[in-house]
């Protein structure tokens, strides 16, 4: 039985996995398992690993505030594998500290070629997924959850674009969910038909809004660009869309080249590239309920068969001893 220490770094107000489903999907592969408090001092950390001992630590990590720990456990000289959850936002900041690690995987998978390039040779795609312990279809009364179109995320360049472009030509019901919309769209407040909360909420309200949302809009990444500076574009599928998708969500969103070896059809889920498009397809999905609900069930099938938490760590234990990491499809 391999034992895996692992924790979950993030300077975000909510981890994109929790550390209770990491946990148990490392414990469906076999393992014994050692969670970590990324919050410990340094040599608290050493001590549990080293009294643990394990074949390897396993670190998820968002953000630009966990180099001080992978750099300091390295010296323990047990095998580090890191799967880097925000790339390309932040791949200045991690191709930083690639080289501490034995194996590094990165949701984006322009970004792996950024790492592999620097020299790193076990680096490896490993797309994003739904963690159902987080996200599952929980839809509420409450007219606060209810929109025709919902976004949870920041306002980025292109979902200010499309949004202001649905309000501009549109009725509907629209709603915003993340730090930085009120700002963002106080030109347009008040207005009836937009409801903006202005702050970030936990995976256990942002399910809510997934759920009892007649349609998700899950774009592109928010904009960072200084700790992008070489502007590597994303081109894989975000977290979101594994989350929309796990509430049973019916969802729009970037049509992205990566999409295509995690769903088998462009329409689970339907991608879209221009405003325009975006606007056509809502309109139609709107005053048609039964095909919006069979193409939400079909995202969400393909989702619970081959894009889970259980599936992405599956992936990790089985290649924690090979030569080469191959990217996950």
């Amino acid at each position: 039985m391999k034992k895996i220490a692992f924790l979950v770094c993030t300077d975000y107000g909510f981890p994109v996995y929790s550390a209770e489903s990491v946990c148990r999907s490392l414990k469906n592969t076999g393992c014994s398992v050692m969670p970590l408090d990324y919050r410990e001092d340094d040599s608290t950390l050493q001590q549990q690993i080293e009294m643990f001992s394990p074949a390897a630590v396993f670190m998820i990590l968002s953000g630009t505030e966990w180099g001080q720990i992978v750099s300091r456990l390295s010296d323990l000289k047990i095998p580090l594998i890191g799967w880097i959850t925000d790339d390309p936002i932040c791949v200045d900041y991690s191709r930083r500290f690639i080289h501490y690690f034995h194996t590094v995987y990165t949701t984006e998978k322009n970004a792996s070629f950024v790492y592999r390039g620097l020299g790193h040779r076990r680096t490896a795609f490993l797309p994003h997924c739904a963690d159902p312990g987080l996200y599952y279809h929980d839809p509420r009364e409450s007219s606060v959850y209810h929109s025709d179109v919902c976004t949870v995320l920041p306002p980025s360049s292109l979902l200010m674009e499309y949004i202001t472009f649905l309000l501009d030509y549109t009725d509907w019901t629209i709603q915003t969910v993340g730090k930085g919309w009120h700002e963002a769209l106080a030109h347009r407040i008040p207005q009836p038909k937009l409801k903006v909360v202005n702050y970030w909420v936990p995976p256990r309200i942002a399910r809510h809004f997934y759920s009892s949302a007649k349609v998700s809009l899950t774009l592109s990444h928010r904009d960072n660009p200084s700790h992008n500076q070489t502007g590597i574009p994303a081109g894989s599928p975000s977290h979101e869309v594994f989350a929309a998708g796990a509430c049973r969500g019916f969802q729009l969103t970037s049509r992205r080249r990566e999409n295509s070896g995690l769903f088998s059809t462009p329409f689970t889920p339907l991608q879209v590239g221009s405003r325009e498009e975006t606007l056509a397809l809502i309109s139609h999905y709107l005053t048609d309920d039964r095909t919006r609900e069979l193409s939400a069930e079909a995202c969400f099938n393909e989702i619970m068969n081959r894009n889970t938490l259980d599936h992405r760590i599956k992936y990790v234990i089985t290649h924690l001893d090979s030569e080469e990491i191959p990217h996950y499809n």
